[in-house]
């Protein structure tokens, strides 16, 4: 809290009334931008080649405001060069729930990004980062050719070995929770020498793989077959009939690019997504 404010509150309580400070309590304050006026690559929508990034967002915590640092500098690298820009998907990394969270819901307090936001949590593990995320970090410049060979490599182990352990009718007994894969080498004596951070993800793979098809097929049947759709910087959703003023104005002011982005941002309802839908695919047609 501010000096004076604490000042103020320090002399309410009696017996403190003219108390004096020798120094004051830790204290930050900021204002923000609403991350809503952003793009998903952390670029303001007003003014391009601005790019915002960490408090200024409203967002708490130095994790966060790395990632979106990390994210804002290799978007603002790209565009400066004419590449696409890196935007990740929920899917592949936590710190992509929380630009997704940031851009399309906004914040009304600071904003800390915590595992249970994310509906992919179980596949989103420090142990397979390399096989999520090398690949876009070749892409934009920051992982060397070398490395990003060396994983695809890995990547292909650890594929072939949870085949040939089902091939061999092993893989049913790894899912077992009392069952490692250095436990199965006496049934298994034809097993290839692998190194140990590919046998620990193939272990780790074998025992969430049926976790990991609950949660997709749950979150499929929440998800929409449009929700990859593009919706154009320039599209004006005042021109979608039955779209409500409320809702016009909700779309207008956040501005989501896909259709998945419009879905989640609160307060509109499924009816006005569908007009939209409708009227993208008019659009479209049109083109």
């Amino acid at each position: 809290m501010p000096a004076e404010v604490q000042l103020e509150f320090l002399r309410s309580i009696p017996g403190l009334e003219d108390v004096r400070v020798a120094r004051y309590g830790y204290a930050v304050e900021y204002d923000y931008s609403p991350p809503t006026q952003l793009h998903a690559t952390l670029e303001t929508k007003r003014v391009r080649g601005l790019f915002f990034a960490g408090q200024l967002n409203g967002t708490s915590g130095y994790e966060e405001a790395a990632f979106q640092g990390l994210m804002a500098g290799i978007n603002a690298g790209l565009q400066v060069k004419g590449e696409a820009p890196l935007v990740l998907g929920r899917h592949e990394a936590h710190g992509a729930v929380l630009l997704d969270e940031l851009v399309t819901r906004g914040v009304d307090e600071p904003f800390r990004m915590l595992t249970s936001r994310s509906e992919h949590r179980l596949v989103l593990r420090e142990g397979n980062a390399e096989y999520r995320l090398r690949a876009h970090g070749a892409r934009v410049g920051l992982v060397s050719a070398e490395a990003a060979r060396e994983t695809e490599v890995r990547a292909a182990q650890i594929r072939d070995e949870l085949s040939r352990l089902e091939s061999a009718r092993l893989l049913t007994k790894l899912r077992r929770t009392e069952v490692t894969y250095a436990s199965l080498a006496t049934e298994d004596p034809h097993r290839p020498a692998l190194p140990p951070e590919v046998t620990a993800e193939v272990e780790v793979e074998a025992k969430y793989a049926g976790y990991v098809r609950q949660a997709n097929a749950a979150w499929t049947r929440k998800g929409d077959v449009h929700d990859a759709w593009q919706i154009p910087e320039s599209f004006r959703f005042s021109t979608v009939r039955g779209l409500s003023a409320e809702a016009v104005e909700k779309l207008e002011r956040t501005r989501p690019g896909t259709v998945r982005h419009a879905r989640r941002i609160p307060g509109l309802t499924p009816a006005a997504v569908s007009l939209l839908l409708v009227a993208l695919r008019r659009e479209t047609e049109a083109r």
